[in-house]
């Protein structure tokens, strides 16, 4: 299932307003649309502290006075392509995966991209229902009480890394706790690549052709 969610309409609006009113009014021809990290992904080692970066973009362009300046903000990454304006973002998800207990739950963090004037939307096999805090136990080390109740294993960090009209570059970071792992906490990271309208990452000689997946395949043979 998809699961949509609002985005920044009025900011976007505000975006387009402001370009409007700054090639119009003032005379002019371009401006800069930057990218800007207000927090990134964080968590305490645990699923309950985990949190979804924050990211803005900053309009900037020279105003009547001839200066340097920034004329709006917007609490979304905003990305001009050829066919109109992009929010882009991270989404936090909670995702349950049924078991012969009761069943775990996975915090995930993951990219979207809308068309302004679309909802964003990320895919959900089961999200995650309410739960009391008595109603969860560890996946290890359980009584009899708790045998049938849900788990928390899991949670993936994602932090956007470049942006540009047609790729988005993110780094995930996955970690388990040692209540979840028998062989102690343990975590891993990974970085990708994707294009707009997709949301597989790409393979190497996808993104930098044939001759170059070759080159790096017979590089990393050397260093194995």
């Amino acid at each position: 299932m998809s699961e949509r969610f609002a985005v920044t309409q009025r900011a976007a609006q505000m975006l387009l307003a402001s370009l409007l009113f700054a090639f119009v009014a003032k005379g002019q021809s371009a401006g800069v649309l930057l990218g800007l990290v207000v927090e990134p992904a964080r968590a305490e080692e645990d699923p309950y502290s985990v949190a979804e970066p924050k990211y803005q973009t900053l309009w900037a362009a020279v105003d009547s006075n001839g200066k340097f300046g920034g004329l709006t903000t917007i609490p979304d990454l905003i990305v001009p392509r050829r066919r109109g304006f992009w929010h882009v973002g991270v989404k936090q998800t909670c995702e349950f995966e049924p078991n012969e207990a009761g069943g775990n739950e996975t915090t995930d963090q993951v990219v979207w991209t809308a068309a302004i004037g679309k909802p964003g939307a990320v895919d959900l096999e089961q999200p995650c229902s309410s739960h009391k805090p008595n109603e969860y136990a560890p996946s290890y080390g359980r009584t009899e009480s708790d045998r049938t109740k849900t788990s928390q294993c899991g949670y993936s960090l994602t932090d956007i890394e470049f942006l540009s009209a047609e790729l988005i570059s993110w780094k995930r970071y996955t970690s388990q706790s040692e209540a979840c792992e028998p062989r102690g906490g343990h975590y891993s990271e990974t970085y990708s690549v994707r294009r707009f309208e997709s949301t597989e990452p790409l393979r190497f000689g996808e993104l930098f052709g044939p001759q170059a997946a070759s080159a790096y395949a017979r590089a990393v043979r050397r260093r194995i």
